[in-house]
């Protein structure tokens, strides 16, 4: 979803000001890229997901953005020939193999700056409907890791949150609420369905 207030909240703390090129790491269909490509001289949308960089080629394309560009590779990919740019972002993409691999590999890409967004909570599910479904994961390792890890490279940077309401909120009846924990946490047995709806 290109319109969501994620991505406008995202964009709105960035500066593009002395900016010419951007990366964006795991850009998914380019929510962030394809936002700020019209300002720019360069776009370069990294995925792994050889649908998701079709998808924003297919966007950019109907917006009439001839600065994009993709690149397929994962986070644990050789980098070698991924060009450096003045600005990368990482938006809910960090979760790589290794978070002090991943802000290498940001860092050492960008020119100018980095922006990233990380989980406050170390878990994308509501946690306390994963523990009623009996479904509780492992935690990732939350913001607070990655700011060590950056202060332990010698980086001190700019702390934000972005708040919005999870996908399970805004549900007007019991059905739609279990539709969207479906959604989430994916087939529900019985026993599950009734525990959410007591």
């Amino acid at each position: 979803d290109s319109d969501n207030g994620y991505a406008q909240e995202f964009v709105r703390r960035m500066d593009l000001g002395d900016a010419r090129t951007l990366l964006d790491v795991g850009c998914g269909a380019g929510t962030i890229a394809l936002r700020v490509a019209a300002q720019l001289e360069q776009v370069i949308g990294l995925d792994y997901s050889a649908g998701m960089l079709e998808r924003m080629r297919e966007r950019a394309a109907m917006q009439d953005l001839n600065n994009v560009h993709t690149c397929l590779r994962a986070w644990d990919d050789d980098w070698a020939d991924v060009p450096r740019c003045d600005i990368v972002v990482a938006s809910r993409s960090s979760m790589g193999p290794d978070p002090a691999y991943v802000l290498e590999n940001m860092t050492s890409h960008a020119r100018r700056r980095c922006y990233m967004t990380h989980l406050a909570d170390g878990h994308f599910g509501d946690a306390a409907i994963a523990e009623l479904l009996g479904r509780k994961k492992r935690a990732f390792p939350d913001y607070i890791y990655i700011v060590n890890l950056l202060h332990r490279m010698g980086i001190h940077p700019r702390l934000d949150y972005i708040v919005l309401p999870g996908r399970l909120a805004g549900t007007d009846n019991v059905d739609e609420f279990i539709k969207k924990v479906t959604w989430t946490f994916g087939d529900l047995s019985d026993d599950e369905t009734q525990r959410l709806r007591d």
